[in-house]
C-alpha cells in the first residue's frame, strides 16, 4: 500500500515539475516569443509590399508626354456606373480635370485657385506642432497600423473666422505649400509622369475617411501610405437651416497607379473630392499616396 502511494506521489511530483517548468520556460521567454513574432509579422509584410511592388512594376504604364494625365482619366472613369445628376457630373469632370492638371504640372498659383476659386471657406490656425514646414504629411502606416477614421476636412457650420487679412491667409498657405517639398533637390515639386490606363477606378462614397479612400470601393493596396495633409482650408457643406433639409453628403473617390518624377516605384494614387450643396462645386477632399512614389505635400 506504502509502496503504491510512493509510486502516485512520484508520478504527482514530476508531472507537476514539467507542468511547472513549462510555465517558467514560457514566462522566461514571453518577450522572446513576442519579438520573434512582430518579427515574423514585419517579415510577411515585407514580403506582401515586394510582391505588390513587383505587380505594379509589370502594369503598362503611358508616359505623360503627348497626352495629359486630364484626358486619360475623363476616357477611363466609367461616368455612366457613376450615379450622379448630369450637373453634378458636368462640374466633377471639369474639377477633375483641373486637379489632374495640377498633378501633372503642381504650382501654388493653381494650388490656391484649387482651393478657393469660387468657394467659401475658413483657414484654421494651426497649432505650433503642427506648423510648417514640420513635415506636413502623416506618419507612414503599414497595413497592420491602418485604423484611421480620420476624416477630410467638411464641416456643415463654418468655424470662426481667423484675424489674418486674405494676402496674410495666402501667404501663410504659400510657406505651408513650399515647406512641404524638397528644395534641396532642385527639381520642384514631385509630379505625375507616367499613368496606367487600364486601373483607373471613380466611385461615390458617403464616408469620406482615409480607410474608406484607401481600401474602400477604388481600393488597390498599398505597401506604407503618406496622407497630404489638408494645411487648414474648412469649407461649409451644407445649406443654412433657413434652406432645405441638408442631403446626404457625397463624396467621390478616384484611384489609379502611375509614376512620380520624385521615384523610380510606381504605386497607387487616391483623390478626394467633396460635394458642396452650398456652392455646388466638388472641392479638394484629399490625397494619399503609396510611400514608393516619392511624394510629399500639401492637398
Amino acid at each position: 500500500m506504502a509502496s503504491r502511494w510512493n509510486s502516485s506521489l512520484v508520478h504527482v511530483l514530476v508531472a507537476g515539475s514539467v507542468t511547472l517548468g513549462v510555465i517558467g520556460s514560457r514566462l522566461a521567454f514571453r518577450p522572446w516569443y513576442a519579438v520573434e513574432f512582430r518579427r515574423a509579422g514585419a517579415a510577411a509584410g515585407i514580403l506582401g509590399s515586394r510582391e505588390r511592388e513587383r505587380n505594379w512594376q509589370q502594369l503598362h504604364y503611358v508616359e505623360l508626354t503627348n497626352v495629359s494625365l486630364a484626358d486619360i482619366l475623363m476616357e477611363r472613369i466609367r461616368w455612366e456606373q457613376v450615379g450622379l445628376e448630369l450637373g453634378q457630373t458636368l462640374k466633377l469632370k471639369a474639377r477633375i480635370a483641373q486637379v489632374a492638371a495640377y498633378l501633372q504640372n503642381p504650382s501654388f498659383d493653381e494650388y490656391y485657385r484649387l482651393r478657393t476659386e469660387g468657394l467659401t471657406y475658413r483657414l484654421l490656425d494651426l497649432e505650433p506642432s503642427q506648423s510648417f514646414p514640420a513635415p506636413p504629411y502623416a506618419a507612414n502606416r503599414s497595413t497592420r497600423g491602418l485604423l484611421s477614421t480620420q476624416s477630410f476636412v467638411v464641416v456643415r457650420a463654418p468655424p470662426p473666422i481667423g484675424s489674418a487679412s486674405p494676402a496674410e491667409q495666402r501667404e501663410s498657405i504659400r510657406l505651408r505649400w513650399e515647406g512641404a517639398h524638397n528644395p534641396q533637390d532642385g527639381l520642384g515639386p514631385p509630379r505625375i509622369k507616367a499613368v496606367c490606363a487600364e486601373n483607373i477606378q471613380g466611385a461615390i462614397s458617403s464616408t469620406n475617411t482615409v480607410l474608406a479612400l484607401v481600401s474602400g470601393k477604388v481600393a488597390k493596396g498599398f505597401t506604407v501610405f503618406v496622407e497630404h495633409l489638408n494645411p487648414g482650408f474648412v469649407y461649409v457643406s451644407q445649406p443654412s437651416p433657413s434652406e432645405a433639409p441638408a442631403p446626404q453628403e457625397i463624396f467621390f473617390h478616384l484611384s489609379f497607379y502611375a509614376r512620380s518624377t520624385a521615384s523610380e516605384r510606381p504605386g497607387p494614387v487616391y483623390i478626394s473630392l467633396c460635394w458642396l450643396p452650398k456652392h455646388q462645386a466638388w472641392a479638394l477632399g484629399g490625397l494619399v499616396t503609396d510611400r514608393c512614389l516619392g511624394i510629399r505635400t500639401i492637398f
